[in-house]
Parts: structure tokens; sequence; C-alpha cells
């Protein structure tokens, strides 16, 4: 569906707005594709590995019992991976600051949506130690 000539207008002036607010961001999405990322990969992969589990499942009904076992553990543990469940192979990023870094960033005024986004992740992950 085309955009009428006022929404095109308004379209140029977001777009214009933003590559003034956040010349990185509006840069990243003028790129011409998009890139895959771990955790989409990470989620096709336990998508895939859980069609294999429910397929292991099926034929064990139809042979033996412990191949429905399998593909049960191989559906769960896929599952799991996809979503995200199971620490990952590298361990999770612990972010070590000096506690002056911390005084810094807790004196630091309010910057940009990002900074904030970061912020509020960093104190997610001290509170799940």
């Amino acid at each position: 569906m085309a955009l009428s000539d006022e929404e095109q207008r308004l379209l140029a002036q977001l777009e214009q707005s933003l590559a003034e607010d956040d010349p990185k961001l509006a840069h990243l999405m003028r790129g011409s594709r998009v890139r895959p990322t771990r955790g989409s990969r990470h989620l096709v992969a336990g998508g895939i590995g859980f069609l294999v589990g429910l397929t292991l499942l099926v034929l064990g009904i139809q042979t033996h019992w412990t191949v429905s076992v399998a593909g049960f553990v191989v559906m769960a543990a896929s599952a799991a991976s996809g979503l995200g469940l199971l620490p990952s192979r590298g361990g999770a990023r612990q972010h070590h600051h000096t506690p002056k870094q911390q005084a810094a960033a807790k004196a630091a005024p309010s910057g940009s949506m990002m900074d904030k986004f970061e912020e509020r992740w960093r104190k997610r992950q001290d509170e799940g130690r």
C-alpha cells in the first residue's frame, strides 16, 4: 500500500530528525540487509533440533520406547537452547567496573536512550548474582 504525500513528508521529517539526533543509528538503519544475530541463529537451531526430537519421539512410538525418551530429551534441550535458557559455551559476560567507574556512571547526567537501557541491563545482571 502506497503512502500518501502527507505520510511521505512526515516520514522524511522523522528520518531527518533521526539523522540529526543519532547519526550512528541512522547510518546503521540505512544498511542494505539485515544480518542474523546470534540469538536468531540459536532460535533457528533450537527449532530444527526440536523438530528432530519430535521426529524421534514419533518414531520411538513405533519402534522402541527408549527412542521416544531420547527424542523427548532432544526436544527439551533444543527448546531450552533456542529460547536462551541454557548458558552459552563462552559463559556469561561479566562487566567488572572499578568503584571509580561506577561512581562516574552514577554521577553522569542522563544520556541517550541506549545508555539508559545498558544501565538497566547492568542492574539486572548484578541483581541476578
